[in-house]
Order: structure tokens, then C-alpha cells, then sequence
């Protein structure tokens, strides 16, 4: 059996783990005897075979590979650019997880803290007596980081303590120090109890997938019909002229197609945003994501303003055919009230769920103090549309 250690690597790295023993490699490549799965198993554990070979093969032949997450600490991490993945085979027979200081993101205060491989410390290795000392903490005092804390080891493997008289180490701790001060900035305070209306409202879109036939993805997929599909799916083509095979044709409007998924929001990069106290007056005018940063602060990361209940890619579908349509706009999103119930209107406890859309982040509704707020509908709804998409996929 041969383990492997996929990493993501995201804002920081998040590491997977799998092992790789003769029944998943079986299954994978179902045409090998013994002895070849052994060889595998053995080119995997010296690095002589692509990990990104195995993957390709297993996907092809529907094997699923159930990565063991092996950090404990979860992260936010920005999507929408994509991520790097990379492979390593691991020394051990076993996986073992990371210490929760395995992916912590010093990179963020000060540049040296990384080992002279450029990795992040996971344990400290005392070579006399060649065993590893417990998990990395965190050395430095908060309060004094110039400084280690009793007792405390350099924690940095292939690496030694700088010299107390090192510029380059001092003046990166120095930064830190600062870095730390700069965390304590100010954040929006609590407001009196009473009620309290959200208004958010920008570009908005509705989002429908639904199932259509075999024959209807090969006719409007084909480059002589799919300029055609939005006429179509609006129910202003005619069939009859273009000569469509009635088997090909679209018995329902778009909007009709929504049995696969049926999302509505607005985007979350671009919104405008008031809240309202009882008395008429905005205590907050902005936007969204503005809002989430004043509430928060910049240290408190967007994973615990927001929480993201599903995605939507066509790639992910399961085995079938399929109408992916997208109708966008402008105007109005969500009104909420809110009443505090005799409690201060506490700006941190204002949280959304989200949908990845391809990528792009859709908000769909708020939740205070993890209660889902139902949307009242806005004052003056002025919503419009201005643009639609529609395509078909197949999933083999």
C-alpha cells in the first residue's frame, strides 16, 4: 500500500491524503494481474509513476478517490482564480494529520518565517536523539514578539535561530509586531435594540437547469442550430420554416426547465447596501462587501461572514442531457427586518449564503444570528432585465 499527499494550494496549502493498495489500483486499471498491480504499487512509492496519470485513469473508468483531508483547521480561501493542485508520495504506510499549526499563514505577517526550504514548520526535529518533539506552537509571545517564550525551540526545520543582532530577523519581527497592532483596528459597534432593515439590491440574476433529451442536445448543440437556442427557449422560433424534427424541439419556455436546479440572487462583488433603524435613519450605506470588512475587520476572514450552501458547474452534472439558462438584471434583491427582541443590533451576527456559479460568487439570502431572514420584497421594485444566456451540455 502506498499513501499519497495531494495539496491545493489556495491562499495556503490544504493538504489530502490516500492510500493506494492492490484493490484500488485493481479497479482502476481492471486489465492487470497481480504482479503488474504490484509494480505499480512500487513505481507509486518510488516515484516513477504520474499521480496525475492515475487520477485521469481512475476518472475514466468511474473509480472515485475519497481524499482524507488531513488539516484541521479549515480556511477561506478566494475560488474564483482557481487553485494548483500537486502530488507527493508519502515516506510512511500511514497518513498521519497535520498539527493545526501545519497550515498556519504566517506568510501573511513576515516573510522569514518560512524555513530555507520555504515550507511551513510542522515539527521540530531534535537530531541527537532522532525523534520529533511535540506540535509546533506558536513561540513567540503575542504580546512581546520579539521575543520566544520560555523554553520554546526555533521552530523552523533545516533552519537555525538567527543571532540576536540579525537585521534582517529583527526587522521582520518588527513587522510582525506591527502587523499585530495594525489587527486591533476599529470594527462597526452594537446599536441600540429595536428594528433594524437591510436593503441590499444590484445585479441580479435567476439560474434554471433542467433535462431535456438526446435528441434535443444533438440538434441545438450542432453549430447550425445553437444561435437559435434562445429563440427558441423564448418560444419565438419557428419550427415549421427551419424544418426542426419535432422530437428536437421545445415543448416549454425557458424558464419552465428548473427540475435539475433553480437559484435566484445577486452577485456578491456588486450591490448596494443600507440598513435602516426604526427612527428612518442608515446606520450603514455601502456595499456588501464593504459591509462584511467594517463588520468583521480584515483578520476576520469572509468564511465567517458568509457560508456557501451549493455550486453550480455544468462539468458536475450527473450522466445526462441538459438546458443551463441564466436571466439577468438589475433593480431590487432582498428587504429584511429585523427585531432584536430588547438586544443590541450586533453587525457580526449579519451573515450570507452563497452559490458558486461557475466561479462567480451569488448571494441569496441573509441570516442574523444563524436565523435565514425571508426577502419582504424592496420598496419601489425596479427590477428589469438586460441580458440572458442559455446553452446546452451533455455529461458522459
Amino acid at each position: 500500500m502506498v499513501t499519497v499527499v495531494k495539496s491545493e494550494w489556495h491562499q495556503i496549502e490544504r493538504r489530502f491524503g490516500f492510500e493506494f493498495d492492490e484493490d484500488i489500483i485493481a479497479e482502476i486499471y481492471p486489465d492487470l494481474d497481480e504482479e503488474e498491480i504490484d509494480e505499480i504499487l512500487e513505481e507509486i512509492q518510488n516515484g516513477e509513476r504520474s499521480i496525475e496519470d492515475i487520477i485521469e485513469a481512475a476518472s475514466a473508468n468511474n473509480v472515485d478517490l475519497d481524499w482524507d483531508w488531513l488539516d484541521e483547521d479549515d480556511m477561506w480561501t478566494d475560488r474564483k482564480g482557481g487553485y494548483e493542485v500537486t502530488y507527493e508520495v508519502q515516506e510512511s504506510q500511514e497518513v498521519t494529520e497535520l498539527t493545526s499549526q501545519a497550515s498556519w499563514p504566517v506568510e501573511e505577517y513576515v516573510s522569514s518565517t518560512k524555513n530555507i526550504d520555504g515550507e511551513y514548520p510542522v515539527t521540530d526535529t531534535n537530531e541527537d536523539e532522532g525523534e520529533e518533539s511535540e506540535e509546533v506552537q506558536w513561540p513567540f509571545p503575542m504580546d512581546k514578539p520579539n521575543e520566544l517564550k520560555p523554553n520554546a525551540k526555533w521552530p523552523f526545520e533545516n533552519a537555525v535561530k538567527p543571532e540576536d543582532d540579525d537585521e534582517d530577523f529583527l526587522e521582520d519581527l518588527k513587522v510582525l509586531e506591527e502587523t499585530i497592532e495594525a489587527d486591533s483596528e476599529e470594527t462597526l459597534p452594537n446599536y441600540p435594540a429595536g428594528e433594524y432593515t437591510i436593503r441590499i439590491w444590484g445585479r441580479t440574476r435567476e439560474i434554471g437547469v433542467g433535462t431535456i433529451t438526446k435528441a434535443q442536445y444533438d440538434y441545438w448543440s450542432s453549430e447550425d442550430h445553437e444561435d437559435d437556442l434562445a429563440d427558441a427557449l423564448n418560444e419565438s422560433f419557428d419550427y415549421d420554416e427551419a424544418g426542426t424534427p419535432p422530437e428536437a424541439q421545445f415543448e416549454m419556455p425557458y424558464y419552465e426547465y428548473q427540475d435539475v436546479e433553480s437559484i435566484w440572487g445577486f452577485d456578491t462583488d456588486d450591490t448596494s447596501m443600507t440598513i435602516e433603524d426604526s427612527e428612518g435613519n442608515d446606520i450603514y450605506s455601502g456595499d456588501l462587501a464593504s459591509f462584511i470588512e467594517e463588520a468583521h475587520g480584515n483578520n476576520d476572514s469572509a468564511w465567517d461572514a458568509s457560508e456557501e450552501i451549493g455550486e453550480l458547474y455544468p462539468e458536475h452534472f450527473e450522466k445526462g442531457t441538459y438546458v443551463f439558462w441564466t436571466q439577468g438584471g438589475k433593480g431590487s434583491c432582498i428587504q429584511c427586518t429585523i427585531d432584536t427582541d430588547g438586544e443590541e443590533f450586533d453587525p457580526r451576527k449579519l451573515k450570507i449564503k452563497t452559490y458558486d456559479i461557475q466561479g462567480q460568487s451569488l448571494t441569496s439570502c441573509l441570516v442574523y444570528d444563524d436565523v435565514e431572514l425571508g426577502d419582504e420584497g424592496m420598496d419601489n421594485d425596479n427590477w428589469r432585465g438586460q441580458w440572458s444566456e442559455f446553452s446546452v451540455h451533455k455529461v458522459k
